[in-house]
């Protein structure tokens, strides 16, 4: 991706609460054992942001982070926006396995992650672009434009699942 779209990118995920950029929706990884990115703005600097993961009850933190201090950009509308990114290795106990058949032709592992901000709350997650017409939904890339405010994204672009967990898949 270059880095004017990487701009593009960022500009379309402004004017959000809060959003996580990955993972997305139904992403797909080799193994459990794959260091999955967290990523994402908030409007809060050095604002906490705590990672869970599980397949079956509440959610386990796997992981933290803190957005910067810094301002990684500012929005047309003069917000200002901090990142944060981590990666974190799921541990196993935290995915469960699929049952094989005609859905799962291979055997495969799935958990729910959620990024989680002290102010913002659960943060906003979007559809994997590989995966997100088995869901019906459009990935964040395919959705947004620069003309649709923050709260059109927001409405027409995050997906509405259950404490904005996203679904992830894994191989072995």
């Amino acid at each position: 991706m270059s880095i004017s779209s990487n701009r593009f990118l960022w500009v379309i995920v402004l004017g959000l609460s809060a959003c996580a950029a990955s993972p997305r929706y139904r992403d797909q990884f080799d193994s459990r054992g794959t260091a999955i990115t967290f990523s994402g703005l908030t409007p809060f600097p050095s604002e906490a942001i705590t990672i869970g993961a599980g397949c079956t009850g509440t959610l386990a933190t796997v992981g933290r982070t803190a957005t910067g201090a810094s301002v990684a950009v500012t929005d047309s509308g003069g917000t200002a926006w901090y990142s944060y990114s981590v990666s974190v290795v799921i541990p196993a106990r935290q995915w469960c396995a699929t049952r094989a058949g005609a859905a799962f032709p291979k055997q495969q592992f799935f958990t729910y992650a959620q990024t989680t901000g002290a102010s913002s709350g659960p943060l906003a997650v979007f559809a994997s672009r590989e995966h997100g017409w088995e869901t019906g939904s459009v990935a964040l890339e395919d959705c947004a434009t620069t003309q649709m405010t923050g709260g059109e994204i927001l409405t027409q672009c995050a997906l509405d699942v259950p404490q904005n967990m996203a679904l992830i898949y894994s191989g072995n």
